[in-house]
């Protein structure tokens, strides 16, 4: 049974490592989610290679989502088993249960990062949605060996509430800032770094891979150095072990979802990831045909957006202190969520550019809000949760609580690729007939007033039992 404190407290160095790894897990995430849809399948008659028509795209996604919630569980569990010493079975002799795993991990999605990227045929072809298929589908499941075992960790140290928070403040500033490098600065990065972006005579745009490439191996190779620092300077607790007697799989998640507090907590941020990550999906198309900008205005949307993420984040350690754990949460998806119809009216209204892309930013700024307050608030609500547990059956299942919260947010991704890119083939996806396009957003807000309703019946206090 896992000890029930920790022998020793964080150090600030160490809640630093924590925020410099959160900048790779984003920079080794979101380039695919942002981008990688984009990348496959643009928009119709725009210039661009469609290497996998936009019907068919999101089972790229989708499969490769569906193959990282499967090794989740897996790897949560047998990160929570791991001996903190080294066996004879581990090649590079680190000690500790998650630093293994993080180590390995951020090596191999080094290299499936950035083979994504170059498809195999220069033209629509089954051979592009095969290879996007299986390299996706191994870059989630590396992604998942490293990030797993990093979240396991901050909970391996943080046992109370302030300490979540505090912590959760270090992980979210962290996960804010890798998402200012990879908001920002591909869409402007990808434009630069392409030798053949040009307007021709004609007055034909012309574009090529190669900027999506390189931008690929910039935050392939950054993304590595982040999760490698992590390792270098945290120590994991020495009594933080293995249960002796583990439980089978299923046995595990039959166990953590007796908890009515985790039932509920899965199903409302399931509900809001659908609806911001649909939302996510269809930005770069929307900003190009419902706001008249490219990969650059991205860039610009970027700034309001992260600018009141970082100050959302950095005031909940003083907001939480005058309002509980669940009235922050109804806030940050109701902030998230009352913009998103809007999207729908700043696309079809007769505007110039400028002012289109004014009002988006004040659009942009409102979700910022509130995903900077989900970032903080998500490790004191598991760290709930992981206590809860630990009262009613006697261990401790840090690594298992975030891997199921990841495969919710991994389930949650496979339903909004679908919402998006089936919402766009079924009403329109081109320049010419975009209505599928402007439709995404509002249809994700009714995925997020679902979750802000649930969140207000979300218990206040850790009080629940478990079910028999």
């Amino acid at each position: 049974m896992s000890s029930d404190t920790t022998n020793r407290p964080i150090t600030r160095l160490e809640c630093f490592a924590f925020l410099v790894a959160m900048i790779g897990v984003q920079l080794s995430s979101e380039l695919f989610a942002q981008w990688g849809t984009y990348f496959y399948s643009p928009p119709a008659n725009t210039g661009r290679i469609v290497y996998v028509a936009i019907g068919l795209v999101a089972v790229i996604f989708m499969a490769g989502r569906i193959f990282d919630i499967v090794t989740d569980s897996l790897i949560g569990i047998w990160s929570d088993r791991a001996s903190h010493t080294p066996g004879k079975f581990r090649l590079v002799p680190i000690r500790g249960r998650r630093r293994p795993f993080i180590f390995w991990g951020s090596i191999l999605m080094t290299v499936t990062g950035i083979a994504f990227w170059y498809p195999p045929i220069a033209e629509t072809s089954s051979t592009n949605l095969v290879f996007g298929t299986v390299i996706m589908s191994l870059h989630w499941g590396f992604y998942t060996l490293a990030y797993i075992p990093i979240l396991a960790l901050s909970l391996d140290f943080a046992r109370d509430e302030q300490s979540r928070i505090r912590l959760g403040t270090w992980i979210a500033v962290g996960m804010i800032l890798g998402i200012v490098g990879s908001a920002l600065l591909p869409g402007e990065l990808i434009a630069t770094l392409d030798p053949a972006r040009q307007v021709t005579e004609d007055g034909v745009e012309e574009f090529s891979a190669v900027g999506y490439q390189r931008v690929s191996m910039i935050f392939a190779a950054i993304s590595l150095f982040t999760f490698q620092f992590f390792i270098f300077i945290v120590k994991e607790p020495e009594d933080n072990t293995a249960p002796s007697a583990p439980h089978k799989l299923h046995q595990e998640i039959l166990l953590a979802f007796r908890l009515p507090l985790f039932r509920r907590y899965l199903t409302i941020f399931f509900l809001f990831y659908i609806g911001i990550l649909a939302n996510q999906r269809a930005t770069p198309y929307w900003v190009q045909l419902g706001v008249g900008g490219d990969e650059s205005a991205v860039t610009t949307l970027g700034i309001p957006f992260l600018i009141f993420c970082l100050l959302s984040a950095l005031a909940c350690p003083l907001l939480i202190k005058r309002f509980s754990l669940k009235s922050l949460m109804i806030i940050a998806i109701g902030a998230m969520g009352v913009g998103l119809p809007f999207m729908y009216l700043v696309a079809i209204i007769d505007a110039d550019f400028a002012t289109k892309m004014k009002l988006a930013s004040i659009l942009y700024a409102l979700k910022g809000v509130g995903l900077g307050m989900m970032y903080v608030l998500a490790t004191p609500l598991v760290g709930q949760i992981v206590d809860q547990y630990a009262r009613d059956f006697g261990e401790r299942k840090e690594a298992v609580f975030n891997a199921m919260h990841a495969m919710m947010v991994k389930f949650a991704q496979v339903f909004s690729i679908l919402l998006a890119t089936q919402t766009m083939n079924r009403f329109g996806n081109s320049a010419e007939e975009p209505t599928g396009i402007f439709l995404v957003a509002p249809i994700a807000s009714i995925f997020c007033f679902a979750a802000f309703v649930l969140a207000t019946q979300y218990p206040s206090t850790q009080t629940t039992k478990k079910e028999n």
